[in-house]
């Protein structure tokens, strides 16, 4: 779990980590500077893959709001390797007692990846209700408290990667088949986020964002490099600029 806080005074520009977008103008995300940001996920989520393995997209997207001259207070509750049930219990003891009564909350949540990774297509479901669970429980504890909360449903990133070469998942999916599962955990996701999230930030309409290229991905194929976070950083700050709380 990581906690960081940028100051306001920094100059602005399009700022921090690569990436593939243009930072939205300063005026569209200043209401960033009175929420609470906290994030959840898995090891995309904390940032593995690059060099410090702490400079994944909620780190980057803090970075260029700095250079915009925003100040942000973000905590990233990833956990590199979980299923949803390790992003939750996480989120339960790390999370919620940041939650408090008046505050402005805007919660990410992006997880179910190893479920199927680990386990595959038979854990599909339980990935799905895993993310409604994290969902869910962060905006009980807003209602319990008495603060305002936007939540997030940003479903598990395709990679672009189909072939049947490389070796089996611990699953024994070959890389086609894990794809496929994905992507019905991700339609699982599309289907029903209104019921569990204000909102529904799909990288996958970002088509350039791809393991197939090697300037944004690590040579793992999972995990991205520090312009693929950028690239990820700018897509959520691209979305949140069309919000008005």
């Amino acid at each position: 779990m990581i906690n960081a806080f940028f100051a306001m005074g920094c100059a602005a520009g399009t700022g921090g980590g690569g990436g593939g977008g243009e930072t939205p103008p300063p005026g569209s995300l200043e209401w960033l500077q009175d929420y609470l940001l906290l994030v959840s996920g898995d090891s995309t989520t904390v940032g593995v893959g690059t060099p410090s393995g702490h400079e994944g997209y909620p780190e980057q997207m803090v970075t260029k709001l700095a250079d915009l001259v925003i100040a942000v207070d973000m905590t990233n509750g990833g956990v590199s390797s979980a299923v949803t049930g390790g992003i939750n219990a996480t989120a339960d003891a790390v999370l919620d007692p940041l939650i408090v009564e008046g505050a402005k909350v805007l919660y990410i949540y992006s997880g179910g990846g190893n479920n199927v990774f680990q386990n595959g297509d038979a854990d599909v479901a339980n990935a799905i209700a895993g993310n409604w669970e994290g969902l869910d429980d962060r905006r009980a504890r807003a209602a319990l408290v008495g603060a305002d909360i936007i939540t997030v449903c940003m479903p598990p990133f395709d990679r672009g990667v189909a072939d049947t070469s490389g070796p089996p998942t611990p699953a024994g999916q070959n890389r086609a088949d894990f794809r496929t599962s994905m992507e019905t955990l991700r339609e699982g996701l599309r289907s029903d986020f209104a019921s569990h999230a204000d909102y529904l930030f799909d990288t996958a309409e970002d088509t350039g964002l791809l393991c197939t290229n090697s300037e944004l991905c690590n040579p793992d194929e999972t995990h991205w490099l520090v312009p693929g976070y950028g690239r990820i950083a700018d897509f959520v700050l691209a979305k949140l600029a069309l919000i008005t709380p």
